[in-house]
């Protein structure tokens, strides 16, 4: 799909519904028959007060493993479209992914594009957009904003540091 441009304002993404409601629309999108997807529009400001994801946020990540859970370090940090994250498996391992998110005044929604899987010293990683190890590690979240923090229902918790 393409990016369209609209004065003072940015692209948020495809939906299924009006003003980011409904379902994302990307380009790993299922379509079994016609749909009509709507252009998501948020303001443009300068200062990127409009955003309140912006920033970077930390906290617990849900490592489950064997119907055990595990909380870990994770750390996500928004920019303007884009967001890298990074969290630590309970053995250790680390995970950086990196891609684009929607947003509305209270919800967010990744779309990783990369994952580096990082086992032992950082330069045994490399970044991957596909594939069994992609698969395996990459992870689109849905957050809530809820008195002042970010919960990834099932996946753990942050809370805005910057």
């Amino acid at each position: 799909m393409p990016t369209p441009q609209k004065a003072n304002n940015t692209f948020g993404g495809w939906f299924t519904e009006r003003n980011g409601g409904g379902s994302a629309f990307t380009a790993s999108t299922q379509v079994t028959s016609n749909i009509t997807v709507y252009a998501k529009w948020m303001p443009s400001g300068s200062s990127g007060t409009d955003n309140p994801f912006k920033g970077t946020w930390t906290g617990q990540f849900i490592d489950t493993v064997n119907g055990e859970s595990h909380n870990t370090p994770f750390t996500i940090t928004f920019a303007d479209t884009t967001f890298e994250d990074t969290f630590t498996l309970f053995y250790g391992a680390i995970v950086k992914q990196k891609g684009t998110y929607t947003y509305t005044a209270s919800t967010v929604t990744t779309e990783t594009t990369a994952v580096n899987f990082i086992h032992g010293d950082e330069s045994s990683g490399g970044w991957v957009s596909s594939g069994d190890f992609f698969d395996e590690f990459g992870i689109n979240l849905t957050g809530t904003l809820s008195n002042g923090k970010l919960i990834f229902d099932g996946w753990g918790e942050v809370t805005k540091t910057n």
